[in-house]
């Protein structure tokens, strides 16, 4: 979750179709974005009028940078208004995007496979074009 809300203008390539996110012990890691995301995100950067530095992608109404305990309510007010009432939270997301991955045989749970969801290597997994990735984020 912290990935998400530290996101800021400059991590951003939608012409790449990429973002660079730091994780925990800030390493680096360059993640596709799918299609349908940079559709939305440039909707919502064209909206919201772009950003340049390190301005935050995501804000709050009155314009601060959006806490991952926002994004928490947002997904339990989303997933209600959608007909879902089991619990969702942002990490059974994260475990469930997991679960696809694993099940299309793009991360393995194998720690001696380069395939692992610690370290995908997005050249090995996703060799295709941007534009050809369905998923992401």
């Amino acid at each position: 979750m912290s990935e998400l809300v530290g996101l800021n203008s400059n991590h951003l390539d939608l012409d790449l179709g990429i973002v660079r996110v730091m994780g925990k012990g800030r390493k680096e890691r360059i993640v596709p974005v799918g299609v349908k995301a940079i559709e939305v995100l440039n909707a919502y950067l064209e909206e919201r009028g772009m950003l340049g530095g390190e301005e935050p992608i995501f804000i709050n109404s009155i314009g601060g940078r959006l806490t991952a305990r926002s994004v928490g309510r947002l997904i339990k007010k989303y997933s209600r208004h959608s007909g879902i009432f089991r619990k969702v939270s942002p990490h059974s997301l994260r475990h469930t995007f997991a679960t696809h991955l694993l099940d299309a045989g793009l991360i393995s749970r194998d720690p001696g496979d380069v395939r692992t969801f610690k370290s995908l290597n997005y050249s090995e997994i996703y060799p295709c074009q941007h534009g050809e990735i369905d998923g992401g984020l």
